[in-house]
């Protein structure tokens, strides 16, 4: 997970209470290699993970998530990588996973709020200036409304907002979700170049909303 050093030990006190003590010292190797490496290589690490993950029992992925879910509690910050790495195993490894989702919104008018609260959120991660997400924002939101929009505040930007914007999202209709992971992936690749945290936080939405995952390189 997304911790500095010296939270590691509060990681380890976790891991510890799982009665894993014998995968610290790999644990510790792992996190010393990534910081070497940077984030560059995290998704596809995590995508390298989840068929080995997926092939734990029922219970065992229930206990991996839960240890996870600690880990990312125990240094008290919850970043946009530990969302979207949480958001990507629980889609993969939940119990529920796979499972059929109602259609309950047939238009875009039912879930803007939702739309412009990921969109704002994926402008800004790509973007190094206020001004320049901003642009961002307002060409990519002409694909939902043809009339001026405003880019949702920081302060409204929280995670667990962006939570339950997710699955209001999962309710809307096929059709219409296919049409908004590409506009968000138009948000990603907008400026020509690509963040790690976009990519990570555009996989997150597409398993959320049960999409495939665009392609971002042509």
């Amino acid at each position: 997970v997304d911790m500095q050093v010296g939270d590691r030990q509060a990681a380890f006190d976790v891991i510890k209470q799982t009665g894993a003590k014998d995968m610290i010292e790999a644990i510790n190797n792992y996190f010393i290699q990534l910081q070497k490496t940077g984030s560059q290589f995290r998704l596809a690490l995590i995508n390298l993970a989840i068929p080995a993950l997926k092939s734990l029992g029922s219970e065992e992925r229930s206990v991996f998530l839960k240890t996870l879910t600690d880990l990312i509690k125990a240094d008290k910050r919850y970043t946009i990588f530990e969302f979207t790495l949480l958001t990507i195993l629980r889609e993969h490894l939940s119990e529920d996973c796979g499972r059929d989702v109602k259609v309950k919104y047939f238009k875009y008018a039912d879930v803007m709020p939702e739309i412009n609260l990921l969109l704002s959120l994926l402008a800004r991660i790509g973007a190094g200036t206020e001004e320049s997400a901003r642009t961002t924002y307002e060409v990519i939101m002409k694909h939902f409304i043809p009339g001026p929009a405003r880019i949702a505040e920081k302060a409204d930007c929280k995670l667990s907002a962006v939570s339950q914007a997710l699955q209001k999202l999962s309710l809307l209709s096929p059709r219409l979700k296919q049409t908004v992971i590409e506009s968000f992936a138009d948000c990603v690749i907008h400026d020509g170049k690509i963040l790690p945290a976009e990519a990570e936080l555009l996989q997150a939405i597409a398993l959320s909303l049960d999409c495939p995952m665009p392609p971002l390189l042509a």
